[in-house]
């Protein structure tokens, strides 16, 4: 967190109002968190309403998603793979709207880590019956103990990799940014 007077890098503001608020401004980690907390609460009634009794999750609506692609069976097409479906056109207009989409290619070893670690993770998420959402969102608010149980190992080896691997790697070649003194300005 940003202590109030601190001195940070922030390019000009190119939009006013709340295009500014929404699209330029870094969003408080509070207010997103709260906007979650909403969507997951809403995701609930609604799911229910449409025959799926369950709340936010990325797991079953991608299996779901490779179920109906191998199968053609149409049943497997719920809301849940609509918001999964959903991710990447919504990612892709929030970054435009932004101005900050790129077209980018990771390096070969990032793309090795991030092929074995969504790997990983997809493991993870098949053992522990749902995606970090399902279980630290939806499964803790049900008060299940595969929800917690996952919540603390996720929590664990979050903390693990950050120590192990996020503090201790260096980028070769990586070079401090020098900024110009026209783009400080104080932290609110």
């Amino acid at each position: 967190m940003w202590k109030s007077g601190q001195v940070v890098a922030r390019p000009a503001a190119r939009r006013s109002g709340l295009a500014h608020l929404l699209l330029e401004r870094p969003w408080s980690p509070y207010a997103s968190a709260i906007l979650v907390g909403v969507i997951a609460a809403a995701a609930y009634p609604l799911s229910n309403a449409t025959g799926r009794n369950s709340g936010l999750g990325i797991t079953t609506p991608s299996a779901n998603i490779v179920n109906f692609l191998a199968t053609g069976d149409a049943s497997r097409i719920d809301w849940g793979v609509l918001f999964v479906l959903g991710l990447i056109p919504g990612s892709y207009i929030a970054a435009k709207l932004a101005g900050e989409f790129r077209l980018r290619a990771p390096d070969a070893p990032t793309a090795i880590r991030a092929i074995a670690g969504g790997s990983l993770m997809g493991v993870g998420a098949a053992i522990a019956g749902g995606c970090t959402i399902g279980n630290a969102l939806v499964q803790t608010a049900l008060f299940s103990y595969q929800g917690w149980t996952a919540f603390l190992f996720t929590f664990l080896g979050v903390g693990f990799a950050a120590r192990f691997f996020v503090q201790t790697h260096r980028r070769a070649g990586a070079q401090a940014v020098p900024v110009a003194p026209s783009d400080l300005v104080r932290a609110n």
